[in-house]
């Protein structure tokens, strides 16, 4: 499956000047973490509500960013709320970590110091 939308990605990316654009990614680098972290503290509290709620905070997030794979997997999770369906919800949860793995190593593979795209010794971590 599709890991990010670069169609969508990089037409964020030509819209916005580099250190625009570099702020936007490095505040979703910060704010990945912490979202998924509450994703999974909800789940595992068996708080639907607030597991519904954080992962449709994480689809936004990541639908802006063009992260496909991890918008779908939140909007998979809060669809598996509203049906309460706690077996498959323990199942997606635990995916949260490798899709963002995987959706970090594409976003930073696309990411330069010669575009202006990071400051130079700068590193994004999410």
């Amino acid at each position: 499956m599709q890991v990010l939308d670069r169609e969508h990605f990089d037409s964020l990316r030509a819209q916005l000047a580099p250190a625009v654009f570099a702020t936007l990614i490095q505040s979703f680098a910060d704010a990945c973490p912490v979202q998924i972290h509450q994703v999974a503290l909800c789940e595992a509290e068996g708080d639907l509500a607030g597991l519904s709620l954080a992962a449709h905070q994480l689809r936004g997030f990541a639908a802006n960013f063009g992260c496909k794979r991890l918008a779908d997997l939140a909007n998979e999770i809060e669809q598996a709320c509203s049906a309460a369906d706690t077996r498959a919800l323990s199942a997606m949860v635990s995916d949260l970590a490798e899709v963002s793995r995987a959706t970090w190593a594409e976003i930073l593979s696309l990411m330069t110091v010669a575009d202006g795209d990071l400051a130079p010794g700068r590193r994004l971590t999410a």
